[in-house]
């Protein structure tokens, strides 16, 4: 038996594979960055929907009013 010390094994390979979005569009996720359904969600590379529709979003900050939705 010979030691070689620690030896580190690493993979580069990583496939985040396809999700449903809520809206039922499949979504195909990109490893490194956000994915955009166009309904508007935006989820990470890991499936965590990052951000929901922005015209909701806005709503709730107060940063959008109805009568600017045209």
């Amino acid at each position: 038996m010979n030691d070689h010390g620690n030896v580190e094994f690493t993979s580069d390979w990583w496939n985040p594979g396809t999700i449903r979005c809520g809206c039922g569009q499949p979504l195909h996720l990109s490893g490194a960055d956000t994915t955009a359904c166009p309904c508007g969600n935006e989820y990470s590379s890991s499936a965590q929907l990052l951000r929901a529709n922005w015209r909701e979003f806005c709503r709730d900050t107060g940063e959008l009013t109805d009568d600017l939705d045209d």
